[in-house]
C-alpha cells in the first residue's frame, strides 16, 4: 500500500529520463503556461495568487485589527484594541479593548458570519443586541448603522493576514487584520 502512494516519486524520474529534446521542450512549455494560468486565477484582488490552505482555514483563526483606514486615510484607533475570532461553526467572537478612566475595559458579542455565494465577500449578521452595545457595534463598522447585515469585501486572505472592505454611501472603512 505504502509504493501505491508513493508511486508517482519512481514513475515521474523514469518518464523524464526517457524523454527526447523535443519532448523536454513541450513539457516545459506546457508547465510554464499551466503556472501562468494557475497564477492569473487569484480570487482577491491584493492575493495570494495561490495557496495550499482552504480559505475557510486562512479565516478561521484569532486576528488583530492592525489598522483602519476610511477612504484611504488613516483612522483613529485612540489606544483601542480589536480581535475578532472567526469559527469554522460560524460564530464571530468580537473583543474591544479600551482604556477608560485609567483602567482596561473590555467588551465582547459573538456575532453570526457566512460566505457569500462566490466566497469573495463575508457578511456578517449584527443582531439588535450588537447594535445597542456602541462599543463592540463601533469597532465592527463606523458606518451602516441600520442595517442588519453587514456584507465585508475580501481583498486579501493570507494565513497571517486579513484585509475587508465596506462600501457604504460612498465611503470606503478598510480593516486590516494581522495573525493574533
Amino acid at each position: 500500500m505504502e509504493l501505491i502512494r508513493h508511486f508517482h516519486l519512481f514513475f515521474v524520474p523514469l518518464y523524464i529520463k526517457h524523454l527526447n529534446i523535443t519532448q523536454m521542450k513541450h513539457l516545459t512549455v506546457y508547465f510554464f503556461i499551466s503556472l501562468l494560468i494557475l497564477s492569473s486565477c487569484k480570487k482577491y484582488d491584493e492575493g495570494p495568487a495561490i495557496s495550499l490552505r482552504s480559505k475557510e482555514k486562512r479565516l478561521c483563526q484569532e486576528w488583530k485589527l492592525d489598522k483602519v483606514l476610511q477612504n484611504g486615510e488613516v483612522g483613529s484607533q485612540d489606544g483601542d484594541i480589536v480581535f475578532w475570532e472567526f469559527q469554522k461553526n460560524g460564530n464571530l467572537n468580537t473583543i474591544h479593548q479600551s482604556m477608560e478612566g485609567g483602567s482596561t475595559v473590555s467588551y465582547s458579542m459573538t456575532l453570526q458570519w457566512r460566505w457569500s455565494k462566490d466566497k469573495e465577500k463575508i457578511e456578517i449578521t449584527v443582531d439588535h443586541e450588537a447594535k445597542n452595545d456602541l462599543h463592540t457595534y463601533a469597532s465592527l463598522i463606523k458606518y451602516s448603522h441600520n442595517i442588519d447585515i453587514i456584507s465585508m469585501q475580501i481583498i486579501k486572505l493570507k494565513i497571517d493576514q486579513l484585509i475587508l472592505e465596506i462600501e457604504d454611501d460612498g465611503n470606503i472603512l478598510r480593516l486590516e487584520f494581522k495573525q493574533r
